[in-house]
């Protein structure tokens, strides 16, 4: 049976659920009705004064709110109010909407999610006041809106790596099945499904396995991630947000797998003649000798994500002699860290040290590499006597960029900002300070 207040209904949102009514609601409402007018305090605290015939003797009050500033995944939500409820009254809401039912049991309302609350980051609950807020049994509305913030738990990097995997953005398959339905769903985002990974392929380079942690943050990942958001029209910072984690889940759910081939750069500059190799899927299938930068201007060490490509741009700067350049035209250009890209320059030769941080190649070989890779693909620099510098915080997210567009920057670097790699980083020279974020970023080294 009911308790003291007599109702107990349970209505739902964001879901399917119907909404159920036990009996005795009626009954609950005349009972509340013949209470309302015995004295009391209005909502000012003063004396009450006698309410006409038919009408709420009080506005409803809402006396107490539990709500934790930080909701666990199945945190339940109560808010207590000085009367009972009407059945039918107004429900509040959760913004973004959390998938869940309100259930009404006397002057309580309380929530309990579908599975879990969704990684959005922070969720915004919006009790309705007004003439069309909630409504006590004896008719009675709340005088004004309250809203309330808390914040949703951190969801399991683990489970994103096993819908990366099923995607086929990471180079690993994963034997996790994916959840059965959505309330399933939004419980693995807290409580990764048990399984395992393993590598797609035998023959996978040393550099690119070493930087694989399953559920941790890794250069892999992030490579992943910014791929996954490019594809997916997303701000590509390579960074698990919760507009990142809503397009992974729906991705999931529809089987929207990877188009492009996975492919991963690795460039050796600590023996002579220096080379690049692309590995694809398995396979390498080019190795070119390569210019990597001066000494006064090394190419950074580790492992990044290409965050911007450009088949043709200027670039421009400063050399390090303190001469300036500009070169306009510069081929085939993919970004991988600040200013430092892969991209073709016409040169006497090939394979040893003579560009301002980038990786130059033959144009024709160039050509090859940007035509073969994409967003996200991972490049790894390698070169004992530079050391990687500490890891960096991530960027925000850059811009998209006008694939044929063409600037000049006096500064070495490009305008949008980078990803920062999750493995080890090589800081940038010291003329290269953080950009500022503008479309189409531009850039050259060149050693004169």
């Amino acid at each position: 049976m009911a308790g003291a207040g007599g109702t107990a209904i349970r209505r739902s949102v964001g879901s399917r659920s119907r909404v159920v009514a036990t009996l005795g609601a009626a009954a609950a409402t005349l009972l509340a009705g013949c209470s309302a007018g015995n004295g009391g305090t209005s909502a000012r605290g003063g004396p009450e004064q006698p309410a006409a015939a038919g009408s709420p003797a009080t506005p409803l009050r809402l006396t107490a709110v539990s709500l934790p500033a930080t909701l666990r995944p199945t945190s339940r939500v109560q808010l207590r109010f000085s009367t009972p409820l009407a059945a039918s009254t107004p429900l509040p809401r959760w913004s973004p909407q959390a998938p869940g039912h309100w259930r009404i049991h006397g002057n309580t309302a309380v929530f309990s999610p579908d599975g879990a609350y969704p990684p959005v980051g922070h969720l915004q609950l919006t009790i309705p006041g007004g003439a069309d807020g909630m409504r006590a049994a004896d008719g009675a509305r709340l005088k004004r809106t309250r809203t309330r913030r808390a914040s949703t738990p951190a969801p399991k990097i683990r489970f994103a790596q096993e819908i990366l995997a099923r995607l086929g953005y990471l180079p690993l398959r994963t034997s996790a099945a994916a959840p059965a339905d959505a309330e399933a769903e939004r419980a693995a985002v807290y409580a990764a499904p048990a399984g395992h990974f393993s590598w797609r392929w035998s023959d996978v380079p040393s550099s690119l396995r070493s930087n694989w942690a399953p559920g941790k943050n890794s250069a892999v990942l992030t490579g992943a991630v910014l791929a996954f958001q490019h594809q997916h029209g997303l701000a590509a910072d390579g960074v698990l947000g919760p507009h990142t984690w809503a397009a992974l889940l729906a991705a999931d759910r529809g089987g929207r797998s990877n188009p492009w081939p996975y492919t991963y750069i690795y460039a050796v500059l600590d023996h002579s003649p220096q080379t690049l190799t692309l590995w694809r899927e398995g396979h390498p299938v080019l190795t070119s000798p390569v210019n990597g930068g001066v000494a006064s201007a090394p190419t950074p060490v580790g492992t990044f994500p290409i965050y911007e490509r450009l088949p043709s741009t200027t670039m421009s700067g400063t050399n390090p002699d303190g001469s300036h350049y500009r070169d306009p035209g510069v081929p085939w250009v993919n970004y991988f860290s600040g200013g430092s890209a892969v991209h073709g320059f016409p040169r006497a030769s090939y394979g040893s040290p003579q560009s301002v941080g980038c990786l130059e190649l033959p144009i024709g070989t160039a050509h090859t590499v940007f035509d073969s890779v994409n967003y996200g693909t991972l490049v790894t620099v390698i070169n004992v006597a530079s050391p990687p510098a500490p890891v960096a915080t991530p960027a925000a997210p850059a811009s998209s960029a006008t694939p044929a567009a063409t600037h000049s920057h006096g500064a070495h670097h490009p305008s949008s900002p980078r990803p920062a790699p999750t493995h080890s980083t090589h800081s940038t020279h010291s003329a290269k300070a953080k950009p500022t974020p503008t479309p189409s970023p531009t850039r050259r080294h060149r050693h004169s």
